[in-house]
């Protein structure tokens, strides 16, 4: 029965035939273990604009930050930074809207292991381990995650100087659960101090991060989402 399984969206590029191939494998990795996986329209560089009429906070960049820099040196980059981070709002108005826990994924996110309802209080990350072995993050020491549902302390953290410098942020976006507790606290974030790349504006100052292991998600960074179609 649907109406028991865990509600997850799958963000996807609408028109983009990987991509589109992507979200069908990762729905189909779900089938059976839990999940009602749904594909989500993701918005691009080229439907921003669109976004940022429905939310206008989304105009206002946080002074001192990635996607700040990004704006001086490349239109491109940023509207597609831009498009990333409006994708993650948009869900978590959904996760408050439904007023329950989502798990929102990217669509190269294959499923490993059965939904079990794990406990947490506002964001899990769900491949803790497939997300710290990417090859963008080769010039980093690696890090341990013990088995089970642990706060999440990294190898990854803020290094721009403004008051999130030194938090701990996530492997990327591409699989993680979410109460709509830590989505309100992170749609006010957004909203009270501006815009940053999505995976360091979901930082352990803003958010109470934990991880599950071993991964319920593993991940390919075959057709990353953030390089933009």
């Amino acid at each position: 029965n649907k109406a028991h399984l865990m509600k997850t969206f799958i963000i996807y590029v609408p028109g983009h035939k990987k991509s589109e191939e992507y979200m069908q494998e990762t729905i189909a990795s779900c089938e059976g273990m839990g999940y009602d996986a749904v594909p989500f329209e993701g918005a691009t560089q080229h439907t921003i604009k669109e976004w940022i009429e429905k939310y206008p906070f989304l105009q206002k960049d946080k002074p001192y930050t990635r996607i700040e820099k990004f704006r001086s040196e490349s239109e491109k980059v940023y509207l597609t930074k831009k498009a990333c981070l409006a994708n993650q709002v948009r869900l978590w108005h959904k996760c408050v809207e439904l007023n329950e826990t989502i798990v929102c994924l990217e669509h190269d996110a294959r499923c490993s292991r059965e939904w079990d309802n794990p406990e947490f209080d506002e964001f899990l990350i769900l491949n803790p381990v497939s997300g710290s072995t990417q090859p963008c993050f080769n010039h980093v020491a690696s890090c341990k995650f013990d088995e089970g549902i642990h706060t999440y302390r990294s190898f990854l953290s803020y290094y721009f100087s403004n008051d999130w410098k030194g938090a701990w942020m996530p492997p990327g976006l591409a699989s993680y659960a979410i109460t709509p507790q830590g989505a309100k606290r992170l749609i006010d974030t957004v909203k009270t101090q501006g815009c940053e790349q999505g995976d360091m504006t979901v930082n352990s100052y803003n958010v109470r991060l934990q991880y599950a292991a071993p991964d319920y998600f593993t991940v390919s960074d075959n057709l990353s989402m953030s390089r933009g179609f």
